[in-house]
C-alpha cells in the first residue's frame, strides 16, 4: 500500500475509533509520521 492510500486509512480509522474528534486528528498524525519513519510493526500492533 502507498503512503497516501495508508493516511486515507489511517483518518478513517481515527475518525471511528476517536469519534471524529480533535483527538483523531493528533492519533492520526502521529500515526502516519510513525509509520513513514519505519515503526510498522508497532503501528500495527497498536491497531
Amino acid at each position: 500500500m502507498d503512503y497516501y492510500h495508508a493516511s486515507e486509512h489511517i483518518y478513517m480509522a481515527a475518525e471511528v475509533i476517536y469519534d471524529n474528534s480533535e483527538e483523531a486528528q493528533e492519533w492520526a498524525e502521529a500515526t502516519i509520521i510513525r509509520l513513514f519513519v519505519g515503526e510498522i510493526e508497532e503501528v500495527v500492533n497498536d491497531l
